[in-house]
């Protein structure tokens, strides 16, 4: 006699123990993410395998800004994959060069627009071009720009295998990169910089900008993070800033897989000279949401983020007061990030707040969405003050500059030197109740 199988719900435990089992990474899925396997979401909310409820304060790390399963996105995907049948022969389409149009339009350095499916894509792509339409190799880089072989050196490994001998870190520091073009002539073909604008004295990328240009070589902006989430076309745009080529991707079809290489046409034009070719960009429906999703974000979404970065962001800082942690949220504009003196307080502190019902990654960049409502910050604001009530100090403290030089060289690579320097702006600031290192945004007085 066999017995009938009872269906049971899954466990939060047992389906994060079967992912790592077989397909997903300890170090970078779980610990470094989250330790759990999201099963659906709807605006800033998601629920886990278990059903338990969250409140999402990264929008996917930045892929929807607009929020999950944003309707309009998404009846345009659907509408587009059954009016076209979603995927074409050809890799050009309308409603592709009408999103390049789009595109043009909003940030000032665009003349043209290469479409990639990932911001790793993107970037690689800006590289090789880079390179075709200088004919020089070497590549000057700051920041974070994916997981493709040319960023092996991101984390600073020399002799790591696959590494590009033509990729130079300088850790955003600008006499570093004075030095580096002084000592290499003709060979640099790009500096390629990622903008920390929560951190980073601003006006340093005029000076990279004028360096570059000065030695013959193209300024590259990594806009995957910040280009929606500043008003006037990214931060180059929000700055005035002129870049020869940006890449953007979060947010451009809030939750679909597309991102571009944007700049001076003559830049672009080398494309012409390289293949950078992929199959699925004959996928059209990704460009039927972009058109939406992009049009949601300049006409109100972006400036929504912003404000809700501007009132998150104080209430943290007042709840860490109030109950004396050595600890400072900072933003620019529609990104922030939380510092914590003693990063093991940080991690438990980030595991307290999900334990809550509140997402967040203890050290990234805090990416919220437009989906947000005033309820769900007043209760992100009200688990940041149970959790802080937990770990509470007998006075507040403040962040000290070895605290910051850890988190910068870890979150940025920045060189030692650079991380005292940004010190210098960055500290003053912390004891306002918004530091916000976007504030100034005029020019080259930022």
């Amino acid at each position: 006699m066999t017995s009938t199988p009872t269906t049971q719900a899954p466990t939060a435990r047992n389906e994060l123990d079967r992912a790592l089992a077989i397909t997903s990474s300890r170090t970078w899925d779980a610990d470094r993410r989250m330790p759990l396997v999201p099963d659906r979401g709807q605006g800033a909310h998601f629920w886990d395998s278990s059903g338990q409820e969250y409140i999402d304060l990264t929008s996917c790390t930045g892929a929807a800004p607009l929020g999950m399963g944003h309707a309009p996105v998404l009846d345009a995907v659907i509408d587009e994959m059954r009016r076209s049948g979603g995927v074409l022969p050809g890799v050009m389409s309308s409603l592709r060069t009408d999103v390049a149009q789009d595109l043009c339009s909003i940030f000032p350095c665009a003349q043209r627009a290469l479409f990639f499916r990932t911001g790793s894509c993107a970037t690689s792509g800006a590289v090789r071009l880079a390179r075709v339409h200088t004919g020089r190799d070497l590549i000057l880089t700051s920041g974070f720009h994916g997981w493709h072989d040319w960023q092996l050196q991101y984390k600073g490994t020399p002799d790591v295998v696959g590494r590009d001998a033509g990729v130079v870190d300088f850790g955003y520091d600008v006499e570093r990169l004075r030095t580096l073009l002084e000592d290499h002539p003709g060979r640099v073909a790009a500096v390629f910089v990622t903008p920390e604008s929560t951190c980073m004295p601003l006006a340093d990328l005029f000076t990279m900008q004028d360096l570059a240009r000065s030695h013959g070589a193209l300024f590259a902006l990594d806009e995957v993070m910040t280009g929606f989430r500043f008003v006037n076309g990214g931060l180059h745009g929000a700055l005035g800033l002129t870049p020869d080529l940006i890449t953007v991707s979060k947010g451009l079809c809030n939750g679909m897989a597309l991102s571009a290489v944007l700049g001076a046409r003559s830049v672009l034009e080398a494309h012409e000279k390289t293949y950078l070719g992929n199959t699925f960009m004959r996928e059209v429906a990704p460009f039927a949401g972009a058109r939406v999703s992009v049009d949601i974000q300049r006409n109100g979404a972006t400036q929504t983020i912003i404000d809700h970065v501007s009132r998150l962001v104080p209430g943290i800082n007042a709840v860490l007061a109030r109950h004396g942690l050595a600890a400072r949220a900072l933003s620019a504009a529609g990104i922030f990030h939380v510092l914590f003196e003693d990063d093991d307080l940080g991690q438990r502190f980030y595991t307290e707040l999900r334990r809550r019902g509140v997402h967040a990654e203890f050290g990234g960049a805090h990416l919220v969405s437009a989906a947000l409502t005033p309820e769900d910050i007043d209760q992100a604001l009200l688990a940041f003050d149970e959790v802080a009530a937990t770990f509470a100090g007998p006075s507040a403290r403040s962040i000290s500059a070895g605290a910051f030089a850890r988190f910068a060289e870890d979150a940025f690579r920045v060189t030692p030197r650079v991380a005292a320097r940004w010190w210098e702006q960055l500290g003053p600031r912390l004891d306002t109740a918004t530091p916000d290192a976007g504030a100034a945004l005029v020019g080259r007085s930022a």
